[in-house]
């Protein structure tokens, strides 16, 4: 697998930070994106995954342009769980705690794709058992594609889990929105929320 950047471009304003920045790197083999401070090294990775969009260029897999629509399962995941997190609360200043649980799930498969990166070593247990954890899969099953061979059969059963988990996790976020909407101005408790969404 090879992955394929052409002339990507990107400008925040008028600030303009990535200027036709273009690479190649191969499946299996270690590849070092580097550059001082400010000089887009993170702005690139976040195009790559979808964060936001690039202005212009091409990103391409295996000669194939990259339609994210297709791997946008991981992000719905997220976004109704930083939803159904953020509708049970009531000020503004409480967010950040309430959602910190879930962004630490997004932390901690960020670190464990990092460091299993930097090892030169993609196909680890630990990045084995995350490729069928939904909420670390997204990240740790696309780096294993990019930097290594996975069997095809691992990369249907992650599909499956993630799809499985998506809709899941969609239907219960759904119904702990509905209640911490319906609770608005209370304190949140686990317990109330809890019975909210066995009477709704």
């Amino acid at each position: 697998m090879t992955l394929e950047v052409k002339n990507l471009m990107k400008s925040f304003d008028e600030k303009k930070v990535l200027l036709g920045i273009s690479f190649h790197a191969e499946g299996g083999k270690a590849f070092g994106l580097l550059g001082r401070n400010g000089a887009g090294k993170t702005t690139a990775i976040r195009i790559l995954m979808n964060v936001f969009p690039a202005d212009s260029g091409e990103i391409r897999i295996d000669g194939q342009p990259v339609d994210y629509r297709k791997i946008s399962l991981g992000f719905f995941i997220y976004a109704v769980m930083f939803g159904a997190v953020g509708s049970t609360v009531s000020k503004l200043e409480d967010i950040n705690t309430a959602v910190m649980p879930v962004t630490m799930l997004f932390v901690i498969a960020f670190l464990v794709v990092i460091f299993s990166m930097t090892s030169a070593n993609v196909d680890n247990p630990a990045m084995i058992v995350c490729s069928f954890i939904p909420f670390t899969s997204p990240m740790s099953m696309f780096t294993r594609i990019a930097m290594s061979t996975v069997p095809w059969y691992q990369i249907i059963l992650s599909i499956l889990i993630l799809i499985g988990s998506a809709i899941g996790i969609g239907f219960f976020s759904a119904k702990i929105y509905r209640a911490g909407v319906l609770m608005y101005g209370t304190r949140p408790r686990i317990r109330s929320i809890l019975g909210s969404i066995r009477k709704g």
